[in-house]
């Protein structure tokens, strides 16, 4: 419950009106056939989402050509920004998104050989 209110605060101090959260806990970051991340990409197509925001490139997902696939084609193909906190990106300021793909890659490289990332 913590990390959903501090989630809350952090929606509310960056003004994101009417924010939704999808969890997928046990759900390892390799898959995309997540459920809640199925409910979130539909929820993008029919118009229900403006902003995409992460902890991290690798809570979206850790297969990189995936990662970026969403990233760079599907969410402006919706309107949809992205922004992963630590990793310094949002897709509406480019000088931040130069180093993503290899802080992606990094991320992918230290999920190796285990079960749940």
């Amino acid at each position: 419950m913590t990390n959903l209110v501090s989630k809350s605060h952090l929606a509310e101090d960056h003004h994101f009106p009417s924010p939704c959260f999808y969890v997928d806990d046990g759900f390892s970051g390799g898959n995309f056939q997540r459920p809640a991340f199925q409910q979130m990409i539909s929820d993008m197509e029919n118009g229900g989402i403006g902003i995409i925001v992460t902890k991290d490139l690798s809570r979206l997902g850790r297969n990189q050509l995936h990662t970026g696939l969403y990233i760079e084609e599907r969410f402006p193909m919706f309107g949809v920004r992205y922004i992963a906190i630590n990793d310094n990106v949002d897709t509406d300021s480019s000088e931040n998104n130069d180093l993503m793909p290899f802080k992606n890659l990094f991320k992918n490289i230290s999920c190796l050989g285990r079960v749940f990332c």
